[in-house]
């Protein structure tokens, strides 16, 4: 089963909802959902209008973001917006401090891959988060008082 089936597969079966509670959610027949899943077909059957739906009622987004990976994508959940205090845009900049550190680690052999992409992921998120800010507010409301 290649990842793509195995991610479908996992994100249909192993989440909160029975099969048949979630084809009801999203929508579709039952056995339209069994055969978009089926883990000894070599195609996976999801169709494209069913993948945001799929995705929402089981909260499981590995599909998204195993597609974006095999295209060279990084997916990050935007968190929601609101004003930052000093303290919290000064605790980003350490963090910003410690990502640049966390590479120098790695690329000299001092730190596992895994603990690098740990740091490396919450670092995008945060910029996410300081992008989502940005955008929300104007130039010198960004604070809260």
């Amino acid at each position: 089963m290649d990842s793509l089936s195995k991610k479908a597969y996992e994100t249909i079966h192993r989440g909160k909802l029975s099969v048949e509670e979630l084809a009801d959610e999203i929508g579709v027949s039952i056995s339209m959902l069994y055969k978009a899943a089926n883990p000894n077909d070599e195609a996976v059957d999801i169709k494209l209008r069913w993948l945001i739906p799929l995705m929402r009622a089981t909260a499981n987004y590995s599909i998204l973001h195993h597609i974006a990976n095999r295209l060279g994508f990084v997916c990050i959940k935007i968190p929601r917006s609101r004003r930052m205090k000093p303290a919290e845009i000064a605790e980003h900049q350490k963090h910003t401090s410690e990502y640049i550190h966390t590479l120098m680690l790695f690329a000299s052999g001092e730190i596992s891959r895994e603990e690098t992409l740990e740091i490396v992921m919450r670092e995008l998120a945060e910029v996410a988060s300081a992008r989502k800010m940005v955008e929300a507010g104007s130039q010198g409301e960004l604070f809260e008082d």
